[in-house]
């Protein structure tokens, strides 16, 4: 707490030199996993002590409330497959005190927390209290639907920040199953059980989703329009093997905010690494060859390795990249294979580590994807990869990150762990952003008091933070500040 500020204040428990430095309000990080965790760790490790003060959980529509006992440990090795997540780490850590939603919120409360906390209610985890095991292989019915209204509702009434929901095709449980939400999805449920979950959402508060190919811009911008809600989506990032396709869906956002629609972009500040092994290659994990296929097979570690093998699935993988090198915007494709290192390998291979897999497939006269998984499977899927995938190139990067209606977020702090941690997305931008790269000047963050206005308020008895309907992030600058 800031007791005073000058020369000439009198005594104080602290005094802290500020000479030459900045004093900035805490970071807001829109876009956190921290559901389960923050069970056990009240703290939010890391992000505490990484500038941030305040968190929002339950993006994607990946939540740990309602959760009917039977379904705790679906939902725990659900998250272990779309969200990175230890299983060990989760079926020991999750205090499971509570069933609903105002269950959750009052244990949070309850138990403490160091950071404010905003919970978004998960679609996903809606569809899995009313459908149980159907929730990711099949269309809900009308009754079906007004069952999840009712814990929409619910949920709205106990202070959730809104509503979230995935149709990410790389957004998979356990064995490559779908998340629940994306049964849910235009392609999957033409009756629109989406469209009509998101107009119970209360007026103040938001619809956050994690866009797929059949949810573009266009319609996110026609179902704010429709329901006259705030919608923020992820995540969009810059793609060098497609470097018009993340401008072309900012100019479909200035065309909905010239049509009076609030619709909001959310965009990282750091360029999308991972680290995977062929034990659990989320890089992968967004094809169709690897969903059908591979992830059902994953825990059964002989037959998943025997097909990895195969030369008929590995022609399909090909394929596959090669049609996704020719116009789909997915994490993964056919130009990607010098973006991939080497970054772990036994001993007697030091030398190779930190070579591209496109430099050593060629060294060892093979196509990258097979070199990757023969070396792999040689060595029982031990060898550990670096991808960079996206934001690459920083100078598209940086006017993704500027436009007025991205919010920068997608630290995806809590989860991923095993592949990435960018929970440092506040630093990212006061560091390399604004002081390295002067993509803003200093005083322009001062959206964060003027455009950001968060108010701490009790609501149904529960601490939750509320987001102003007109910006959403925790960082929001224009490039010409």
């Amino acid at each position: 707490r800031i007791a005073a500020i000058g020369t000439n204040v009198g005594a104080a428990k602290t005094t802290v030199d500020g000479t030459g430095q900045v004093l900035a309000p805490g970071i807001i990080d829109s876009h956190t996993h921290y559901d389960a965790q923050i069970t056990w760790d009240p703290t939010c490790s890391p992000s505490t002590e990484l500038g941030v003060t305040s968190v929002i959980m339950g993006n994607c529509g990946f939540c740990v409330a309602p959760c009917r006992p039977s379904d705790r440990d679906l939902t725990l090795r659900n998250l272990t497959q779309v969200e990175g997540m230890s299983l060990e780490a989760l079926r020991t850590g999750v205090r499971w005190d509570f069933e609903t939603f105002g269950e959750y919120m009052d244990s949070v409360e309850r138990h403490g927390v160091v950071p404010n906390c905003a919970v978004y209610c998960g679609h996903s985890t809606v569809r899995t209290w009313v459908l149980g095991q159907d929730a990711a292989s099949r269309a809900a019915t009308a009754e079906e639907v007004s069952a999840m209204e009712e814990l929409v509702r619910d949920a709205m009434a106990h202070g959730a920040l809104g509503l979230s929901s995935t149709t990410n095709p790389q957004h998979n449980g356990e064995r490559g199953i779908p998340m629940p939400s994306r049964m849910a999805g235009p392609e999957f449920t033409p009756s629109g059980e989406t469209d009509e979950i998101v107009r119970l959402v209360s007026a103040s508060r938001m619809f956050m989703l994690t866009k797929g190919p059949a949810t573009p811009i266009p319609y996110l911008a026609d179902l704010a329009e429709k329901t006259d809600k705030v919608i923020t989506t992820a995540c969009m990032f810059h793609s060098a093997s497609h470097p018009n396709s993340t401008f072309d869906e900012l100019a479909q956002i200035d065309e909905a905010k010239a049509r009076g629609v609030s619709l909001w972009g959310q965009v990282s500040p750091a360029p999308l690494n991972m680290e995977f092994s062929l034990a659990s290659p989320y890089p992968f994990e967004g094809l169709k060859a690897w969903q059908a296929q591979a992830m059902p097979l994953v825990l059964d570690r002989l037959a998943y390795s025997r097909l990895l093998a195969d030369a008929g699935w590995r022609a399909a993988v090909k394929a596959e990249l090669q049609l996704r090198q020719n116009g789909l915007t997915d994490l993964l494709t056919d130009e990607n294979w010098s973006n991939i290192l080497l970054a772990e390998a036994p001993a007697a291979d030091s030398r190779l580590v930190g070579q591209s897999v496109a430099a050593l497939a060629t060294q060892a006269g093979k196509h990258p994807l097979d070199f990757m998984l023969d070396y792999s499977l040689e060595h029982d899927l031990t060898p550990v990869f670096f991808i960079q995938l996206l934001n690459s190139d920083l100078a598209s990067a940086g006017r993704v990150i500027s436009h007025p209606r991205m919010t920068i977020a997608c630290s995806d702090a809590g989860a991923h762990l095993t592949f990435l941690c960018d929970a440092d997305f506040g630093l990212q931008v006061l560091g390399p952003w604004v002081r390295d790269r002067s993509l803003c000047a200093l005083n322009a963050l001062q959206h964060l008091s003027l455009q950001l206005l968060h108010v701490i308020r009790s609501h149904s008895n529960h601490l939750s933070l509320y987001i102003h309907s007109l910006v959403y992030s925790s960082l929001v600058f224009h490039a010409s500040g």
